[in-house]
Order: C-alpha cells, then sequence, then structure tokens
C-alpha cells in the first residue's frame, strides 16, 4: 500500500477505535517525494530535504505569484529570508505578515 493509503486506513482505524490520536491531512504534490512520519502520537506527511530540492522550488510553486509567511516569532523572519532567497530569479514575491494587535507587532516594525 501507499504511504497515501496507510496514512487514510490508520485515520479509519483510530477513529473506529476511539483512540485520541490525531492525524493530519494528508497533501498531493507532483514535485516532491513525501512520507508520512509519526510526532507525539501525530502522523503528518512531510518532504524531507534540504539544498539538493532547492532547484524544484520554482516548479512546486508553478502559478504562485506571492506567498505570505505569517507570524513574527523567533523563526518566521529568518524562514522567510531563507524562502526569499530559495526563489531568487523567480518572480515569485515572499512576503511576511503579522496582526495588529499581535505582541510581536513593535519587533516586526524595528
Amino acid at each position: 500500500a501507499s504511504k497515501q493509503d496507510r496514512l487514510m486506513a490508520s485515520r479509519r482505524s483510530a477513529v473506529a477505535s476511539g483512540e485520541r490520536r490525531e492525524v493530519i491531512q494528508a497533501f498531493e504534490s507532483s514535485v516532491f517525494d513525501k512520507e508520512v512520519i509519526s510526532l507525539s502520537g501525530t502522523e503528518e506527511a512531510i518532504v524531507r530535504g534540504g539544498r539538493d530540492l532547492f532547484d524544484k522550488l520554482p516548479a512546486a510553486f508553478q502559478g504562485i505569484k506571492q506567498i505570505g509567511v505569517i507570524g513574527w516569532g523567533s523563526q518566521a523572519p529568518a524562514q522567510a529570508q531563507n524562502l526569499r532567497e530559495s526563489l531568487e530569479g523567480t518572480d515569485i514575491k515572499v512576503k511576511i505578515g503579522l496582526r495588529p494587535e499581535s505582541s510581536s507587532w513593535a519587533s516586526a516594525e524595528s
């Protein structure tokens, strides 16, 4: 059975047995290989990789003109910058967003 099939079977099994195990919705990708992992009783579909996959990003984001990263926590600015750099040479814009009432608003403005 495929990983997708195993994920769905696991979800049905957890629901049927009344387990409180959460299963995150799977995603589809025609560009990247995905795998299902278990984190603290939650099964998640992920893409594992690194710099060797950067050349696939334009194909993965085909048709996308802008990507928004929401938040200004410890990782969001760095992740947004990494994504900007990874998409350099494409027309895709990466912007970071924040709710006005966020406790990080002052930090984001500075």
